[in-house]
């Protein structure tokens, strides 16, 4: 009788992971059909994709940051910002959905938001010269031409090829009267 009740569960306990094996590998397929449509633009199938990632793997951070992304795309901001604060909830340094997050809150109005996403990034990475570009967008927006002047300069010290921390600094010295 014992002898019959391990086997019955190592089976179960085998058919647990190839049932797991399978969730993920389908997981997988889905988000890598889900990448390849939103690079061809299909941002609706997409979502739909990334749906079903998130029906399997329901603490797949990726996939809610990128499903974010596709629904900004399509302009279903409300969305896209649920999709990131869940993504962030389940994730709470993952740099890509505070980036995004970002991004948005600054399109929405919201600054207060987005200095804090962007403050975030760069407490966990000071040498992100592209989070630094973005929050010295911000504060061109804030009027706050001598922090904007502190960001685009250290934008261009961590990614010196990027021409648009260069113009933009130089924007924000011309307006501040500091060149």
């Amino acid at each position: 009788m014992r002898n019959r009740f391990l086997f019955v569960a190592l089976f179960l306990l085998l058919a647990s992971s190839v049932a797991s094996a399978q969730t993920l590998t389908t997981a997988k397929e889905y988000f890598d059909r889900a990448y390849k449509r939103a690079e061809a633009g299909d941002q609706a199938g997409a979502i739909a994709d990334y749906t079903k990632v998130i029906e399997l793997v329901p603490g797949d951070y990726s996939a809610y940051s990128n499903r974010a992304l596709a629904k900004k795309k399509s302009g279903d901001k409300t969305g896209a910002m649920a999709d990131y604060n869940s993504s962030i909830s389940i994730k709470p340094d993952y740099s890509y959905a505070l980036r995004g997050r970002g991004l948005l809150r600054k399109d929405l109005g919201d600054t207060t938001g987005a200095m804090a996403d962007f403050n975030k990034l760069l407490a966990a990475n000071p040498k992100d010269g592209l989070t630094y570009f973005d929050r010295g967008s911000l504060r061109n927006t804030l009027k706050d031409y001598p922090g904007a002047v502190s960001d685009f300069t250290n934008a261009i010290l961590y990614n010196p090829t990027e021409k648009e921390s260069y113009y933009n600094r130089a924007l924000a010295k011309s307006v501040r009267k500091d060149q």
